[in-house]
């Protein structure tokens, strides 16, 4: 399990109630680099705060030691740098997900500030901010000081928006990472029965908790970008059998890792992303290392971007597929 820092929200800016910042509310108003948080409440900053942003900050100053105020729902994910995004229009249909039922809400959803209150219900005159109740799960610290929702009850609030094949990139990244956060406060290890133990907390006949039981169900550990998973949930539905992710192997002494392996045939899919062809260096590591696989006797096809959502293109890796592991048991 990997030990990965949560969003980077760049340096604490000063936040303080209007009558101490010494100086009339139409000065603040003309000042750029002040900006109205909550009623009352204004904050410096040179640069325009981000809903994410807002959100850490509204928790942190609307706080009470009776409401249990934490950042939830996308929000959340958000802070802790989990894979959420749009989903293109191809991929529902090639994955034969249907798509979820806020989906078209995404990015408006994803420009609020997004609260959940436990304890006493909340009233505040915070403009552009969602506040909704929370089922009262536990809560955990997370950047800038603030506390976010449980990881699991945060997807289940934002799995509405989210496609079926980003939620499982989201389980996927929970089962395989370590959240750090600032201070080196690490977030508990999510394994498969922590999640499911978190969701048998919730309404179990809500559609969105069986959305997110879903995905755990589908979701495999040791996956270190969203675009793993994608790939491999397009090698499943074609028919092929489950792959080995980041499957460990030693050539030459050198230890590296496969996206995704299937040890019997010594087949291999890698994907390449964007750090891959724009840092040299990068570039230059990762073909020795191909070459090292090679070199031990596995056949690897490595893909990009392209290659998932062309089709002329996904066929070809997909027909690899085929001829080393045999004829997929179904077709799409």
């Amino acid at each position: 399990m990997r030990r990965v820092p949560a969003l980077d929200l760049g340096e604490y800016p000063e936040v303080k109630p209007f009558a101490d910042w010494g100086r009339r509310n139409e000065q603040l108003l003309r000042d750029p680099s002040m900006q109205s948080l909550a009623r009352g409440l204004w904050v410096h900053s040179s640069e325009p705060l981000s809903p994410v942003q807002r959100a850490a900050l509204l928790q942190r100053h609307l706080k009470t030691s009776k409401n249990f105020l934490r950042v939830t729902g996308l929000s959340a994910l958000e802070l802790l740098d989990l894979p959420i995004g749009e989903t293109q229009s191809w991929v529902n249909p090639l994955l034969g997900h249907r798509a979820p039922e806020r989906e078209a809400e995404f990015d408006a959803a994803m420009s609020v500030p997004h609260l959940s209150w436990h304890g006493n219900r909340i009233r505040t005159y915070a403009a552009g901010c969602r506040i909704t109740k929370s089922r009262g799960l536990s809560r955990y610290y997370g950047p800038w000081g603030c506390f976010v929702a449980h990881p699991v009850e945060a997807l289940v609030v934002a799995a509405p928006y989210l496609s079926m094949w980003r939620l499982i990139a989201c389980v996927d990244a929970l089962l395989s990472r370590r959240i750090v956060v600032e201070e080196k406060v690490p977030l508990r290890a999510f394994t498969a029965e922590v999640i499911g133990e978190a969701l048998d907390q919730l309404p179990p006949s809500s559609p969105s908790v069986r959305r997110v039981r879903t995905a755990l169900h589908a979701a495999y550990d040791q996956v270190w970008s969203p675009n793993e998973t994608l790939t491999r949930l397009i090698a499943l539905r074609h028919g092929f059998p489950p792959p080995r992710t980041n499957y460990h192997v030693a050539p030459r002494g050198r230890h590296f890792y496969i996206d995704l392996a299937w040890p019997e045939s010594m087949t291999a899919i890698e994907y390449n992303g964007e750090v891959h062809y724009k840092n040299r260096s990068q570039y230059e590591n990762e073909n020795y290392r191909l070459q090292l696989i090679r070199e031990a006797g596995w056949d690897v096809q490595v893909l990009v971007w392209r290659d998932l959502w062309d089709p002329e293109q996904r066929r070809s890796w997909l027909d690899f597929l085929a001829r080393k592991l045999g004829p997929p048991t179904r077709k799409v």
